[in-house]
């Protein structure tokens, strides 16, 4: 369409147009300009090439984008050797008729006034080309994958500065989803990759379809990267094959180790932290997860957690997984916790693709010392999840709350009392998004919201969050703050290949709002703000993964440099 248009107003314009011959370089002033600034007109021109005739060429593309299809220009040069480019714009042109035929599920006056090319309406073909887009796109949502417009023929009418033009629709028929096709696949079974895809064999198609089984293969965290499905036309010819290409790791199975390296607060003690994990993922190819994880703040405290994943629990679109946990403080307590959780994807709400989640945990705390002796805990959680991803490679957003309610029984040593139940309630919130900025820029945020709301003076720190390190907050020691609410969230810009793997600049913040208690036994809060600012680099390959960072908080200086090192080994 927009060559057509070229070549129409280029033979239009080239007769009124005069350039006489000068020196290869030369100063351009341009008058008499109103839809363009003169600074711009210029810029076109010096971009073009002027005085060649292609920098001429490019002024008239970029009138042509606004609907001035007649400008004149007339060129002279100064004595002081500036070429004056006089430009007589005329008059924007206008829509003279608009013919549309082939329109069969529609009414034509619906697809002209779509196309924006009502009688007298400006004709913008920058616009027009918008619109084209729109109106295959509206049909695509509507059934028709296979819809085609044509612009048959334009007219120009000089002397009226109008267009006259005519377009030309082929809607095809509705279609079936006849088959789902997962290409690129090297490890998950393909038809369990069709089944977390969520689109049955049969059903019609339409176009959110296909970001419903881009989101939902995102969301699953089997693939390293996922392309915008497409559709063909089916063998029987009647339906359509929706087809999405994934990049799957041949290796997926993951041993990393993030060490931290710092020194101790007041002192010239260096600690190290860190954390140790062993991922066996998409076991088989059956898409089950088993995973154990072990983490030192370098305090003290460890942490070991294993967990099971099952993603399709009985062959169904319903994620179940199993959860044990230790934590160990010293020789302060010891904290165990044993949970099951589910989670379902079910469809668009209000043009969200969400989906729920439950679980329920039962918690044992022993203490070594306090009056305390020890804890259970019953805990029922609920969440909704949303996810919202579009046609631009690798950009998606995913939010999710929860609340659970936990009702705790206490324990004392002999001598001791205090309240016997306490009722609980936590809230969190997690967000995870990913945008392409332009080229191989990327931005990427991680954040997170934990909060607990108890009947005690005081929560144990075994059920207190932790916040700082390489997965929180960089710029501190693993999990050096914990308190009864914490947040935080990771701002990364990423420079590289793919989004996995190159260079990029961080700026973490977060809060932890902690207890302390007073001689007098009384418990105050206070809320810090965590900051921490650096860069890093990430490689990857079929082997692991190595990520590098370095991280500053609130003091900035060489000295109060700590240093992140995430090792990840495949295979």
């Amino acid at each position: 369409m927009r060559h057509l248009l070229r070549i129409l107003v280029v033979l239009a314009c080239l007769p009124a147009l005069h350039i006489p011959a000068y020196g290869e370089q030369a100063r351009v002033r341009v008058v008499g300009t109103r839809a363009i600034t003169p600074e711009r007109a210029a810029a076109i021109l010096r971009a073009g090439g002027f005085p060649a005739a292609s920098g001429a060429r490019a002024l008239q593309d970029a009138y042509l984008r606004q609907g001035y299809l007649f400008v004149e220009l007339d060129v002279s040069w100064d004595a002081d050797s500036t070429c004056v480019v006089v430009v007589a714009e005329g008059e924007a042109a206008r829509i003279g008729d608009a013919r549309v035929r082939g329109a069969i599920s529609r009414p034509v006056a619906d697809v002209v006034r779509d196309l924006g090319v009502e009688r007298g309406a400006r004709f913008e073909p920058e616009r027009l080309e918008k619109n084209l887009k729109a109106l295959l796109a509206s049909y695509d949502a509507a059934g028709f994958p296979f819809a085609q417009v044509w612009i048959d023929s334009v007219g120009v009418d000089r002397e009226a500065a109008t267009v006259d033009i005519a377009f030309y629709i082929v809607e095809g028929t509705p279609r079936d989803v006849t088959g789902v096709v997962v290409e690129g696949l090297k490890k998950t079974r393909p038809e369990l990759a069709v089944r977390i895809a969520g689109v049955e064999p049969g059903v019609p198609y339409h176009a959110r379809l296909l970001e419903d089984m881009y989101l939902r293969l995102v969301a699953s965290g089997v693939f390293l990267d996922v392309e915008f499905p497409t559709v063909r036309v089916a063998s029987d010819g009647r339906g359509v094959d929706a087809v999405i290409t994934v990049e799957e790791a041949a290796r997926s199975h993951v041993f990393q180790a993030a060490l931290g390296y710092a020194q101790a607060d007041q002192s010239s003690e260096r600690i190290l932290s860190g954390l140790v994990q062993l991922e066996l993922n998409n076991i088989g190819g059956t898409l089950k997860d088993f995973g154990v994880v072990w983490n030192n703040d370098g305090n003290g405290r460890s942490n070991t957690r294993i967990r099971y994943r099952d993603r399709l629990f009985l062959g169904r679109r319903t994620g179940v997984g199993l959860r044990l946990e230790q934590i160990g403080q010293d020789t302060l307590y010891t904290w165990q916790s044993l949970g099951v959780t589910a989670e379902r994807g079910f469809g668009r709400v209000a043009g969200t693709l969400a989906g729920v989640s439950a679980g329920a945990f039962g918690d044992r705390n022993v203490f070594s010392q306090g009056s305390v002796q020890r804890s259970t805990r019953l805990r029922g959680s609920v969440g909704v999840n949303a996810l919202w991803g579009s046609e631009r490679r690798a950009a998606y957003a995913r939010v999710g709350v929860a609340a659970t309610l936990a009702s705790k029984s206490i324990t004392y040593r002999e001598g001791s009392s205090g309240p016997g139940d306490v009722n609980q309630s936590i809230y969190d919130a997690s967000v995870e998004g990913m945008v392409p900025a332009f080229w191989s820029l990327y931005y990427s945020l991680a954040g997170a919201f934990h909060t607990l709301e108890s009947g005690e003076a005081s929560v144990p720190l075994s059920e207190q969050f932790y916040v700082g390190g390489a997965s929180t907050v960089r710029g501190y020691k693993e999990n050096q703050f914990h308190g009864r609410r914490v947040a935080y969230a990771r701002n990364e810009l990423r420079l590289g290949r793919t989004p996995r793997e190159g260079l990029y600049l961080f700026a973490d913040v977060g809060y932890v709002l902690q207890e302390s208690t007073q001689s007098d036994g009384a418990v105050t809060e206070s809320g810090s703000g965590l900051r921490g600012f650096g860069f890093g680099v990430r490689s990857a390959s079929r082997l692991g993964r190595i990520d590098l960072s370095f991280a500053v908080s609130d003091e900035i200086s060489l000295q109060s440099t700590k240093v992140h090192v995430l090792l990840e080994q495949n295979f």
